[in-house]
């Protein structure tokens, strides 16, 4: 549904570099699941274009249930940047489920 900084003044859609990120959503991850990833892809701020590798990838969580994810900031994130956030979970490691991703910036210094 969207992201969010775990910081004051955190604003939907708008990451604040440094801070932990919580995903909001429904599906993100069941009791024995065997994988739980978010990719960020950067969107390109020309043309729209999302790129086809992720700039980052994250696979540790400091909690997680159904509904949310909570991580720590990803370092490979460029300020001013606009990235599409996309989950994928994975109950035996093989066949993952993705959702369509959610569109955040990244707020600049």
């Amino acid at each position: 549904d969207f992201l969010i900084s775990e910081a004051d003044g955190a604003e939907r859609g708008i990451l604040l570099p440094d801070a932990n990120v919580i995903l909001n959503g429904v599906n993100l991850w069941r009791d024995g699941d065997a994988g739980t990833k978010v990719g960020f892809y950067e969107i390109d701020p020309v043309t729209g274009d999302i790129a086809d590798t992720a700039t980052a990838e994250i696979t540790a969580f400091e909690t997680k249930g159904p509904n949310a994810l909570k991580f720590a900031w990803p370092s490979a994130l460029a300020q001013g940047a606009a990235y599409m956030a996309v989950p994928s979970r994975s109950a035996d490691g093989e066949r993952w489920y993705t959702g369509t991703g959610k569109t955040v910036a990244v707020k600049e210094g």
